[in-house]
């Protein structure tokens, strides 16, 4: 085993102190080679003397290039995004007379400010179309005000427009939706008309980032230093449902995750697993062929007693090792040492590196399946929208 691992655990060794120099540093192990006890120990020994702590994470280390994908396509940077909706706050509006929105509504006296006002109106923070860069925020002014002996709290609502009136002012024009989120900060007391208010001034700031919109209130307290209320992430600001799969093709073992992007929900990661004796997290990277070229056996299935017996006493063509298949010229001869695998003579490497891309996709499909519905309703509702990153 040493011998066989001597090559990687020198090219680790010199390049980690090549980048690191000499400074204290640490070094994280992920996927399968994170998982091989001796890999780990051997190369946290050679790099002790350097001062770089060698740390792997307690399980799922195989799972890091699947995971990973996906990780980076929820976080991928971009330029800037565009409102698919519009996001605001309920409010008061003055009374405009001109207004044809406002003489259809009844008016009424605002007790802090003594001016005609209309309620249930809607203020759009964040319009649909609104073009911003992911680095950049929109500010908008707030004014707040509310009566004593209610909550000290003050909590404000944001709330969605998914409909089509151009420049709604009243939620009672269509449907406003209040996603799964608040703003939340302490009143400012004040005294207005020998009546007691909690009178607020604040900044509603919103920012379009590469996989969420967030949302929250700015202020500044009486030393002139600026606060910041709870940021409120909305997830998801699509129009339809999306489902984003990632694929990894091991050496040895490969492995596939999948995350469900819905419209304001976070989305979770799953790994795709098999059930066979026990739950394998990973799928070994072995196919067999029987003497036509016909597919036999892929993934856990090889593990099979059965199988095993079976392609023994059949003939068939064992095929693993498959990545090292894919290198260049220029590469394989580096590995004059790594294990040399038979191909079927009437099969192509692409068509047996689509057979086994192919079960790995049907696995994913699967596991999705079974945790969003049995029924596969999901399933034909994103089945055309189905991102893959490999």
């Amino acid at each position: 085993m040493a011998s066989f691992f001597e090559a990687a655990c020198h090219t680790i060794d010199v390049s980690v102190k090549a980048i690191l120099g000499s400074g204290t540093a640490t070094v994280i192990l992920v996927g399968g080679f994170a998982g091989n006890t001796y890999l780990f120990d051997e190369i946290k020994r050679r790099l002790s003397g350097s001062n770089i702590q060698v740390l792997r994470t307690n399980d799922a280390t195989a799972k890091a290039a699947t995971n990973g994908m996906i990780c980076f396509y929820l976080d991928r940077s971009v330029k800037a995004r565009m409102a698919k909706w519009t996001y605001g706050v309920p409010c008061v509006h003055d009374f405009d007379p001109e207004d044809p929105k406002h003489l259809a509504r009844t008016s009424q006296t605002n007790p802090v400010t003594g001016k005609q006002c209309i309620d249930g109106g809607f203020f759009a923070a964040l319009k649909k179309g609104t073009v911003v860069p992911e680095t950049e925020f929109t500010r908008f002014p707030v004014w707040h005000s509310q009566p004593t002996q209610t909550s000290t709290t003050l909590e404000i609502v944001l709330q969605c427009y998914r409909g089509d009136v151009s420049d709604i002012k009243f939620r009672d024009e269509d449907r406003v939706e209040v996603p799964d989120t608040s703003l939340v900060r302490t009143k400012a007391k004040g005294k207005v008309k020998e009546r007691d208010y909690y009178v607020s001034n604040f900044d509603l700031v919103a920012s379009l980032g590469a996989t969420e919109f967030k949302c929250y209130i700015e202020w500044k307290d009486e030393k002139g230093g600026i606060n910041r209320g709870h940021i409120s992430p909305i997830w998801g600001d699509v129009s339809e449902n999306n489902l984003v799969i990632s694929l990894d093709l091991g050496t040895t073992y490969s492995a596939a995750s999948w995350a469900f992007l819905q419209n304001s929900q976070e989305p979770n990661i799953s790994d795709v697993s098999e059930f066979r004796e026990n739950l394998l997290a990973k799928v070994p990277t072995v196919l067999y062929y029987d003497g036509r070229g016909e597919l036999r056996a892929v993934g856990s299935e090889t593990l099979d007693k059965a199988t095993i017996a079976d392609a023994a006493e059949q003939g068939w063509t064992r095929v693993e090792w498959l990545k090292l298949l894919l290198l260049p010229d220029s590469l394989a001869h580096q590995l004059c040492r790594a294990p040399k695998t038979e191909v079927p003579r009437n099969k192509k490497l692409l068509e047996i590196v689509a057979d086994f891309l192919r079960h790995m996709h049907n696995l994913a499909i699967k596991h999705f399946c079974e945790t969003m519905d049995t029924e596969g309703k999901v399933w034909k509702e994103v089945k055309d929208r189905v991102i893959y990153i490999f």
